[in-house]
C-alpha cells in the first residue's frame, strides 16, 4: 500500500470514527483522487448533498485535510451541511508542529503545567494504544499539519550524564512512529544539540570551534547514524543562530580561522557543511537563526538578507516572529518582515516563521492570554512576502475546551487562510468547544486577555517578572527589567528599562511608530524610576486588573447559559477568579518593586503589603502564591537591611505545593 492509499484509508476510518461518535452527521463519505481539480497539492474541495459528502483532492493528504474541515464544519452547524461547497489550499507549503518536551520528560522548566507532552517512548512505539497521542494526531490533522518535529536535549547543559547522543536510545520506536505517521501524511523530523565532546556543555568559554575537525567528524558521524538507523526521518531541525545548539561556537570563538570570518560568513559554512551531509540521505535542514539575545539580532537579519540567494535546496532558514523571542503579548514583529517587504524579496523560498504561545510551557494553562489577532497580522505579513513555511512550538493541553486551545486552533486556521479574522476564528472555535449561545462572551474574553496579559506581564514594553511568569528575587526583577538576563552589563540601582535594542534593524517607517508609541517606552529606553515613570507603569497595571474583573464578571453573568454541572463554565469560572486575585497581586508587587527602585520603600510600606495579601487564603495561582510573594517581600526586606539571601531566580521550583493537583483543569474524556 502507498502513501496515498495508507491516508485515503485512514481519512475514510477517521470519519468512520466521527460518526460513531456524532451520529446526527452520520452520512458516507465518497472521496476521488483527481488531477483536475482546482487546489494545489495538498488542497481540497468539499461538496455535499444530503445523503452525501464528496471530498476531491490530489493527495491523500487532501484527503486527510478535507475530512477533517468537514467534521469542523459539522461541529460549528450542529448538522450535516447539505449543499457545502469549499474549495481550499493551504497558504504555506511546510506547516511544522515542534514539539519542545523532551523525548525522555525530563525537561528542565518544571511549570509547563497541563500544557505536558504526550510524546515519550511508549506513545510512540504504540500511538494508537495511547488515548492522549492519538487525540494529539487528530488535532495536527485538523490543523493541516505535515511535519512534526521531535525533541530530546533542547539545551546541551539538559543531556543527562554527558550524553552525547539523546535519541540514541529510542531509535526503534522512533522509526517505528516515523512509518505510522506516514499514515496521517506527517512527516518527521529531530531537534538535536548533541554535543561533540563530553565535557562540550552550553556555557560562556567552554565551547569548541564548529569548524574544529574534531566537531565535524561529531556531526558526520551523528547524521551518518540517525539516518542509517532511521531512514524514515526526512531531516534535521537545528537552532544553529544560537552560536553553539548545532556543535561548536559559531559567535564567541576567537581561534585564528575564526577571526578570518564574520559571523555571516560562520553561519553560511555550517548551513553547507550540515546540509551537504544531509543531501546524501536525501534529507532536510531547517536551520533556524534565532540568537534568543535582544542585542545581537542583527546578526539574524544579516545572515537572512545575506544568504537568502545562497542557501542550498535542502535548507530552510527559519526565525521567530517576534523581536528577541516568542513575546508576542507586547513586543513587536521581527524585523525582518519590514526589511523582506522594503527590499521587494517577495516569494523567496525555504523561509519559515516560527510561533509559540508565550510563554508556552511555563503558564499558559494558567494564565489566560490570547494571540490570535497578533498571530493573524503576522501570518498575513508572510503570505504576502510568499514564505513557504510555519512552525509552530506546541505542547497541547489534554482538553480541546481549555483557552489555550484556541490559539492552536487559530494556528491552524491561518495556515490555509490568513486573511480570516481573529474574531471569527476564535468565534468558530468557540462554537465547536462551548455552545453558539455562549460564543459571544467567550470572544470577548479571549479578545480581552491579549491586552490584560500584556498589561500584567510587561513594564512599557520589558518584562516585570521571569521568564516563566512567576514573581522572582528583587535583584532578578530588576534585571529583568533591564534585559541583564541575557550576558551584558547590569545597568544600576534605579535604572530600568532597555537602552540596547536594536531599533535600527527595523525600516525607517516601523522605527518611528515604535519610538512614537508609549507603550514601547521601557522597551527602547532605559529610564530612572520617579514619580511620573511610577505612575505610568502602575496604569498599565491598574488597566489589567480591570480587564480581568471585566473577564471574570462577564463569565459569571455566562452561568445561566450552561448546565450546573458543566466543566467546562467551572474551569474557566475557575481560572478567571485566580487570574483576578493573580492581577491585585501582581500590581501590588510591582507597585512594592517600584517604591524601592525609586528609593522610597520603607519596611514598614513591606509589612504592610505583606499583611495585605500573605495568609489571607485568596485563591490565587501558583505565580502570585503565598510562598513566592511573601519570599518576594521577605528578600526585600533584607534587602533594605542589607542583609544577603539566596538568590534563586525560579523559587517555583521548591514550592511545597507544586505538583499535579495543583494545575488541573478538569477533563472528562480525552477524544
Amino acid at each position: 500500500m502507498n502513501q496515498t492509499q495508507s491516508i485515503y484509508m485512514r481519512a475514510i476510518s477517521e470519519w468512520e470514527r466521527f460518526c460513531s461518535i456524532h451520529t446526527a452527521f452520520s452520512v458516507p463519505i465518497q472521496l476521488k483522487l483527481s488531477e483536475t481539480v482546482d487546489a494545489t497539492e495538498e488542497g481540497y474541495q468539499i461538496d455535499t448533498v444530503k445523503e452525501c459528502a464528496y471530498i476531491t483532492a490530489r493527495t491523500g493528504r487532501g484527503f486527510l485535510y478535507g475530512t477533517f474541515r468537514l467534521m469542523d464544519e459539522c461541529r460549528v452547524t450542529g448538522s450535516f451541511p447539505e449543499n457545502f461547497h469549499l474549495l481550499q489550499s493551504p497558504a504555506f507549503e511546510n506547516r511544522i508542529i515542534w514539539s519542545w518536551s523532551r523525548l525522555d520528560k525530563s525537561y528542565r522548566h518544571a511549570p509547563y503545567l497541563n500544557l505536558r507532552s504526550m510524546i515519550n517512548p511508549r506513545s510512540i512505539d504504540a500511538p494508537e494504544d495511547n488515548a492522549e497521542m492519538m487525540r494529539f494526531l487528530r488535532q495536527l490533522a485538523r490543523m493541516g499539519t505535515n511535519a512534526l518535529v521531535l525533541t530530546h536535549e533542547l539545551h546541551h547543559s539538559e543531556i543527562k550524564d554527558f550524553d552525547q547522543h539523546g535519541f540514541r536510545p529510542y531509535y526503534r520506536e522512533i522509526r517505528n512512529f516515523a512509518r505510522y505517521l506516514k499514515t496521517w501524511g506527517i512527516d518527521l523530523y529531530l531537534y538535536t544539540a548533541s554535543a561533540p565532546e563530553a565535557d562540550f556543555k552550553q556555557t560562556v568559554a567552554q565551547t569548541d570551534c564548529a569548524f574544529d575537525p574534531r566537531v565535524q567528524n561529531f556531526w558526520k558521524e551523528t547524521i551518518d547514524e540517525i539516518f542509517t538507523e532511521i531512514p524514515e526521518l526526512s531531516g534535521l531541525l537545528l537552532a544553529g543562530g544560537l552560536g553553539g545548539y548545532a556543535g561548536g561556537s559559531l559567535y564567541d570563538c576567537d581561534c585564528e580561522y575564526c577571526r578570518k570570518k564574520s559571523p555571516v560568513e560562520r553561519v553560511k559554512e555550517q548551513i553547507f557543511f550540515i546540509s551537504e551531509r544531509l543531501k546524501k540521505y536525501d534529507k532536510k535542514l531547517i536551520y533556524t537563526l534565532t540568537t534568543d539575545i535582544p542585542f545581537i539580532m542583527d546578526r539574524e537579519v544579516d545572515c537572512m538578507l545575506e544568504l537568502i540567494d545562497q542557501i542550498p535546496e535542502n535548507t530552510t532558514l527559519s526565525f521567530k516572529d517576534c523581536y528577541h523571542d516568542y513575546e508576542e503579548l507586547r513586543y513587536p514583529e521581527h524585523p525582518l518582515f519590514g526589511r523582506l517587504e522594503e527590499l521587494g524579496l517577495h516569494g523567496k523560498r525555504n523561509i519559515g516563521v516560527e510561533y509559540q504561545l508565550f510563554p508556552e510551557m511555563r503558564g499558559k494553562g494558567v494564565v489566560l492570554s490570547n494571540v490570535a489577532s497578533m498571530w493573524g497580522n503576522i501570518f498575513r505579513y508572510a503570505a504576502a512576502l510568499k514564505m513557504n513555511s510555519v512552525i509552530g512550538v506546541i505542547e497541547t493541553h489534554p482538553d480541546n475546551a481549555h483557552p489555550s486551545m484556541a490559539d492552536w486552533y487559530a494556528w491552524g486556521r491561518y495556515c490555509w487562510e490568513p486573511n480570516r479574522t481573529a474574531d471569527d476564528i476564535l468565534h468558530e472555535w468557540s462554537v465547536i468547544e462551548y455552545s453558539q449561545e455562549s460564543a459571544p462572551v467567550l470572544v470577548e474574553i479571549l479578545q480581552k486577555s491579549f491586552y490584560a496579559a500584556g498589561n500584567l506581564f510587561y513594564a512599557a514594553g520589558v518584562q516585570n517578572g521571569s521568564h516563566g511568569m512567576i514573581i522572582p528575587v528583587p535583584q532578578f526583577v530588576r534585571d529583568i527589567l533591564n534585559d541583564t538576563w541575557c550576558p551584558k552589563e547590569k545597568q544600576p540601582n534605579q535604572i530600568i528599562g532597555s537602552d540596547d535594542r536594536q531599533i535600527s534593524l527595523y525600516t525607517k517607517k516601523r522605527r518611528e511608530e515604535l519610538s512614537g508609541d508609549p507603550s514601547f517606552d521601557l522597551f527602547l529606553h532605559a529610564r530612572k524610576v520617579d514619580y511620573a515613570l511610577m505612575e505610568q507603569l502602575l496604569a498599565e497595571k491598574s488597566k489589567a486588573v480591570t480587564l480581568y474583573q471585566e473577564m471574570y464578571q462577564s463569565w459569571q453573568a455566562a452561568a445561566d447559559l450552561f448546565e450546573k454541572d458543566d466543566y467546562r463554565y467551572q474551569n474557566m469560572e475557575h481560572m478567571l477568579r485566580k487570574n483576578f486575585e493573580d492581577a491585585k497581586r501582581i500590581y501590588a508587587y510591582f507597585k512594592t518593586f517600584l517604591e524601592w527602585q525609586k528609593g522610597s520603600l520603607t519596611l514598614d510600606d513591606i509589612q504592610n503589603v505583606y499583611d495585605a495579601y500573605i495568609g489571607t487564603g485568596a485563591d490565587c495561582s501558583v505565580y502570585t502564591c503565598d510562598e513566592l510573594f511573601g519570599t518576594f517581600l521577605t528578600n526585600l526586606s533584607y534587602t533594605l537591611k542589607g542583609q544577603a539571601y539566596d538568590q534563586s531566580f525560579d523559587c517555583v521550583y521548591d514550592l511545597p505545593q507544586y505538583d499535579k493537583k495543583s494545575f488541573i483543569w478538569q477533563v472528562t474524556q480525552i477524544g
